[in-house]
Order: C-alpha cells, then structure tokens, then sequence
C-alpha cells in the first residue's frame, strides 16, 4: 500500500531528526577515538567502509562510471576531504559541542562565496553573517579574549563545506544523487589517505582497539552511508527550506550527548553564543523564493 504524501513527510521528517541525531553523537564518538587513533587516519578507515558500502548500493550503475565523471567527483571531493579533515582536526582541539555549532555555519558561508562569483550579495545575508560572527565570538573567545585554535580549525572546515555545497548543487542536477555521493566518497577518502600519508605516521595495531573500531563502523555505516542515503530520499519528499531547518538539529543534539557523555558545560556566554548561530543557521535558509538545499551531513 503507497504511502499518502502527508505520511512520507512525516517518515521523511523523523528520518531526518533520527540522522542528526546519529551525526550529534558522531562528534562525541569522534571526539573519544581521537585519543587513540590519529585524525586523518580515523577519517581515511571511516570513508574507507562508507565507499565499501556506497559501492554496494551503486554497483548496478558501477559499470557506466567514465572519466568524466570521476574527474567531477574529485571537485566535488576535495573541499569535502579539507571539510572534513579541518573538523575533525579542530575536534582535537575543543569541545564537541562547539564542534557542532561551529560546523552549522557552513549555511551562512555559502552565500558569502558565491559572491565570489556571482557578486550578488543580499543586505540581509551580509547581516546574518555579521551575527554568526557574533555567536561566533560568544561561544568560542575564552576569559582573555582568545579563541581556541580548535575552533578556528573547524571554521575552515565550515568554509570547506559551503564551498563542497555549491560545486554538489551543480552536479546532482545532472547525476543520479546517490551514484554521486557515492563518487565524492571514494575521492575524498584517496585525498584523506594522501593527506595521512604525508602528515602523520602510520597507524599500528595497538590504533585500532575494539572501541575504535566500533567508532569507525557506527560513523561509516551510520554517520555517512546511511546519512547521505536518508538526505537524498528525504529531500526528494521534503521542500528544501524546512528540510534545511531540521538539519541545524545537528548541532543541539551535539550539544546534547556531549554534555551527557562528555560532561561539557556551557557557561552564559556560551549559551547564547549557540542561540545565535542557531538563529542565523536557520535564518540563512527560511528566505522568500529561496531554492538552495543543504548539503550532505557532516558527520
């Protein structure tokens, strides 16, 4: 029996909340392996079983694989890769939770770069902007007024991710979006094993501990096969503006499990430096005629 349309929106809507849900608590997973296991190469092994995985969904389609098309991926896999690589460096370096919210700005970069090229900037966009920075500062600057070099590195990688959206938004209008996500893995997973190569040593035995391997299957399977699967079924039932909406929940549900499983804690500054991002995440969305989708979850 074929679902009413009120009712896949409804399953499409608690797909996506139960997804957030999984990447929130990836941070914290993350965040715990990080101890053992060196970023770059957590982020190799994890995209790693996510293309085995991506491989199995696709290999009908495998054999009409060209060139051409994995030339497009690789622009669309390396902003993901340095995306990627800067978060979960930063990870290292602060809090899961200010991982999260720091991440979801990413919404508020896309416009700013496509000024770059486009050189339309909107008076309210270059406002919402402003306050992200706010938020920014409010989460992040410490007693002396110094941010954490861990969140600067998530910055980036918020930079990298709305750079990795607007090369995406091109590309799914002429592919299979799941053929394509699959391609983005697999050249963001050569560039990450590249990138450990070249920075850090390689990972022994002693690296991979029953719960980092756990870590790595829940992320790869969970946070990213399963993750981009669920957003490109969901956003083809869901308009993008309140899809986008239900994706920032990614970060109150890091905030969430990093105070229940990490004990972090948010002073008043903090909490409203959150409060404003949120704000400004959804406010970069919920725009009159405004078409753009979200991309893939970073975690």
């Amino acid at each position: 029996m074929s679902l009413s349309t009120t009712h896949k929106k409804a399953l499409a809507t608690i797909s996506i909340l139960c997804t957030t849900a999984i990447w929130g608590v990836s941070f914290v997973i993350m965040k715990n392996s990080m101890e053992i296991l060196t970023p770059l190469w957590f982020l190799s092994c994890r995209f790693g079983l996510a293309c085995v995985l991506m491989a199995l969904l696709n290999f009908p389609k495998l054999k009409g694989i060209r060139w051409k098309n994995m030339l497009e991926a690789f622009s669309i896999g390396l902003p993901l890769a340095f995306g990627y690589a800067m978060q979960t460096l930063g990870l290292t370096l602060t809090t899961a939770s200010n991982s999260a919210f720091i991440t979801g700005i990413y919404v508020v970069f896309i416009p700013l770069i496509g000024w770059l090229f486009t050189k339309k900037l909107k008076a309210r966009q270059l406002l919402i902007a402003i306050l992200a920075f706010i938020g920014l500062a409010a989460l992040s600057l410490d007693a002396n007024l110094q941010i954490n070099i861990g969140d600067l590195l998530v910055l980036a990688g918020a930079v990298g991710y709305a750079a990795h959206f607007l090369v995406l938004d091109h590309y799914t209008k002429l592919y299979d979006s799941l053929l394509i996500s699959g391609l983005q893995i697999f050249t963001s997973m050569i560039l990450l094993v590249i990138a450990a190569l070249i920075f850090e040593p390689l990972p022994t035995a002693a690296s991979f501990p029953p719960t980092v391997i756990h870590a790595l299957l829940f992320t790869a399977a969970l946070g990213t096969a399963l993750g981009f699967l669920v957003q490109t079924v969901a956003q083809k039932v869901l308009e993008p503006t309140p899809a986008s909406i239900l994706f920032t929940s990614e970060s109150l549900f890091a905030a969430f499990f990093g105070m229940l499983l990490l004990n972090e804690r948010f002073i008043p500054r903090q909490v409203l430096g959150g409060v404003i991002l949120i704000g400004c995440m959804i406010a970069s969305v919920v725009e009159p005629k405004a078409a753009s989708r979200t991309k893939p979850g970073t975690n």
